[in-house]
């Protein structure tokens, strides 16, 4: 049996990216495929590690940042300090293997920086595909990945060398294809994001009167998006007048997380309508990828600004709403919130577009 080599960020502390690695494998080994997997960011951790989501303590944000002068320097250097270590990691983890084909995603593999040099991401791919090129006969494929809109110079010319060496990309979404063929001269096609892939789908359960909110971690907003909340008391008062929307529509309101991040937010905007408005809600103590699909099992509503959280809602027969922070939401709530076409034809167009690939080319 041929092997194929899975990339993603599936042992991440983010759920989503933990659902796309879980549907990956089984979508590749549907397709008669042996696979491995690697942590793409960080190819040295070689297992999915426990994270502790209930405990996870909020950063010293308030504290004043004592001057350091060595400070832009050290923010230089840190890419280079990173490409030296994941080339080091990648060669030790693929020397000697062979595989008939390595696939790269899916997730927001293609991304771009806002204040560092250079996006990690971009060295990663960089360095994944020279060293496969190098060490393997592979055929390497990006799936169902998406793309952010700019990029600086350096990451820029990272990603193009990258494309240089791949026989096929997917991307998930249109506003991605748009971005590499007009800025990378490259060609992409269109896949469903690999989360809605879905070998077995179950029977439709019954729904309690609920609606899950999911609280988006405020520093990374802040620092990825723009945003017209002028601090945190202002987000927070948003997110309440959601809550007191569904409430009015009778629906018992939970909060619930996929990262650490917003498991933290999530701690802290609870505190804050208990102070201020005098009002509790619930958080789902959620620990693994298998407590929120069991969740969202029962919930009638989700609202989220996380992807990968709408989908799995959606495969879980959820209706859903999406909290629109980038364009990556807006076209995603485009082409699959406001379609109404059954979430398992999704499934089965990813699974009958890769079929047909690895068909035509073993």
């Amino acid at each position: 049996m041929d092997k194929i080599l899975i990339i993603n960020e599936g042992f991440s502390s983010n759920l989503g990216d933990q659902a796309i690695q879980s549907c990956m494998n089984t979508l590749i080994q549907e397709l008669g495929f042996d696979t491995e997997f690697r942590y793409f960011s960080n190819p040295a951790l070689t297992q999915l590690p426990v994270y502790d989501y209930e405990k996870t303590i909020a950063n010293t944000e308030n504290k004043p940042a004592r001057k350091n002068l060595l400070l832009p320097l050290k923010r230089r250097l840190i890419p280079y300090v990173y490409s030296f270590r994941i080339k080091k990691q990648i060669k030790a983890a693929i020397k000697g293997k062979q595989y008939k084909y390595v696939i790269i995603g899916g997730g927001q593999l293609i991304n771009s920086s806002k204040k560092s040099p250079v996006n990690f991401f971009a060295i990663a791919i960089y360095w994944w595909v020279t060293l496969i090129k190098k060490y393997t006969n592979a055929n390497i494929l990006i799936i169902a990945a998406g793309a952010a809109g700019s990029f600086k110079k350096r990451e820029f010319n990272l990603y193009k060398k990258a494309f240089e060496s791949i026989q096929k990309i997917w991307v998930r979404d249109a506003f991605s294809q748009k971005v590499l063929l007009e800025q990378f001269k490259t060609d992409a096609a269109l896949l469903p994001d690999i989360a809605f892939y879905n070998k077995n789908p179950g029977e439709k359960t019954d729904k309690l009167n609920m609606a899950l909110v999911g609280i988006y971690d405020f520093n990374e907003l802040k620092n990825a998006f723009e945003t017209g909340f002028k601090n945190r008391e202002a987000y927070y008062e948003f997110w309440y007048n959601q809550i007191k929307q569904y409430r009015q529509k009778n629906l018992t309101v939970k909060l619930f997380y996929t990262t650490l991040g917003d498991a933290v937010e999530t701690r802290r905007f609870k505190e804050y309508i208990l102070q201020f408005h005098k009002t509790d809600v619930d958080i789902i103590p959620v620990k693994s990828l298998q407590d929120l699909l069991h969740i969202f099992k029962q919930t009638s509503y989700v609202y989220s600004a996380r992807m990968h959280a709408l989908i799995l809602a959606l495969k879980n027969n959820c209706k859903v709403e999406v909290f629109p922070i980038s364009q990556k939401l807006i076209s995603f709530e485009e082409r699959y919130v406001k379609n109404t076409l059954p979430v398992l034809n999704y499934s089965n167009e990813i699974f009958r577009e890769l079929s047909s690939y690895f068909n035509k080319t073993n």
